[in-house]
């Protein structure tokens, strides 16, 4: 609530203050009442276009049309709008376009809604160059999309506390200097957030608190930018998806409980570094990584309960891959396959329960280690092939098993290390 207060306060600066250069088109409505409407119109305007909106009471309706490209003005803000809206059923669209710009930093969107109340829509969509929205919303029941197109730097923010939160936002923009920024906060129960960014540099941030969670992001800077997600969970249901398809992409997500999974794919075509963490904790788990570039580091980290993590890692160059997994005690399984011409590195480590692990690799350089402790039933299967190969194995205790096969025309180095119970190595080299 702090952070809502404050981008309103900001927000009401911004509409008195020297950002906007007059002349130009400026409308303020005050409603207090039910069934409120307000229908503001400035696509006429040519010297910049500000609206503000204020509405108290149930059945609230804004919709804001604002169609100035700024270039009388120079380097202001072309399209300013501002609803606030408290009560039940409230509904407002804003619709700002500047495309008619021929310089990002003359022609700037900027949208700000604040809603208090059950039963809340907010409907942003901003084209031409350059725009920043944000919504807030409190209360049952609340979605809100955000739809930003257009060169220059796009910026988004979606804040929503209560329950049945949905949001929605897409960033497009191609051009060779966009950035792409979103933040989607949730707090509540039955969250919903999917968010799509394609430009040449983005980054996004998810942070969901609560209850029944799902976040979705997709990112593509078709083989050149940079790309960043991080998704925070706290407990409950879960689940997040990541997709990255760039240069260069980094994933994070972060969760902290109950029914928990998490998918991270990432696949690179202009030589840059991939990475993925996805940090889980406690119930049913599982974690799916599949990366597909140069060079591609994962971090897998899984504590307690059911347990599973798959990930994949194939190198279309030379360059390095590491892969490290740790899953704490219940029932465990991790498979890994890796394949690439560098340096090739997997640790697994599993301590307690039914365990398993299995690791395929292929390629140059390749070394895997598998440390399965406390005790449970164990196995551990390592496959290699190419050369210099390198493996461990070390198995603490109860019905273990442990299969290694070396196939390697270069120097291979394996040993299997087990204590009390069933034991049994097989090494083939």
């Amino acid at each position: 609530m702090v952070r809502q207060l404050l981008l309103t306060a900001s927000a009401f600066a911004l509409l008195g203050g020297t950002a906007f250069a007059l002349p130009g088109n400026n409308s303020e409505v005050l409603q207090d009442s039910s069934d409120n409407l307000a229908l503001i119109d400035q696509s006429l305007s040519t010297w910049g276009a500000s609206s503000g909106v204020s509405q108290t009471g149930d059945e609230n309706t804004a919709v804001v049309t604002q169609t100035d490209d700024g270039s009388a003005v120079g380097s202001v803000y072309a399209n300013i709008s501002l609803i606030d809206q408290t009560g039940s059923n409230n509904l407002a669209d804003v619709s700002q376009d500047s495309s008619g710009a021929e310089d990002a930093d003359s022609a700037l969107n900027w949208s700000g809604i604040d809603q208090f109340g059950s039963d809340s829509v907010a409907s942003v969509l901003q084209s031409g160059a350059g725009a920043t929205s944000y919504v807030t919303q409190s209360g049952a029941n609340q979605s809100a999309s955000i739809d930003q197109n257009g060169p220059g730097y796009n910026n988004s923010t979606v804040d929503q506390d209560g329950d049945g939160q949905t949001a929605t936002v897409l960033q497009s923009d191609t051009a060779p200097d966009s950035a792409l920024s979103s933040w989607i906060y949730q707090s509540g129960e039955g969250q919903i957030a999917e968010l799509t960014q394609i430009g040449v540099a983005s980054d996004s941030l998810i942070a969901q608190h609560g209850a029944s969670h799902y976040a979705n992001v997709n990112q593509d800077s078709s083989g050149e930018g940079t790309l960043d997600s991080v998704i925070s969970q706290t407990e409950l249901a879960n689940v997040a998806m990541v997709t990255q398809l760039g240069a260069e992409a980094s994933s994070v997500v972060d969760q902290a409980g109950e029914d928990l999974s998490a998918t991270v794919t990432q696949a690179s075509d202009g030589g840059g570094v991939l990475a993925s963490g996805v940090y889980q904790s406690g119930y049913a788990n599982t974690a799916n990584v599949d990366q597909t570039g140069v060079e591609a580091s994962s971090v897998a980290i899984q504590s307690g309960e059911y347990q599973s993590a798959t990930i994949t890692q194939i190198s279309t160059g030379a360059d390095a891959m590491t892969s490290y997994v740790e899953q704490l005690d219940s029932d465990n399984l991790a498979t890994v396959m890796q394949s690439g011409e560098g340096h090739v590195h997997s640790d697994v480590m599993q301590s307690g329960s039914y365990m398993q692990a299995f690791v395929q690799q292929d390629g140059y350089e390749l070394h895997s280690t598998v440390t399965q402790m406390n005790g449970s039933d164990n196995v551990a299967l390592v496959e290699q092939m190419g050369e210099f190969t390198n493996s461990h194995v070390l198995q603490d205790g109860s019905s273990h098993l442990a299969i290694v096969s070396q196939m390697s025309g270069m120097p291979a180095m394996s040993s299997v290390v087990q204590y009390g119970a069933s034991n049994t190595a097989i090494i083939s080299q």
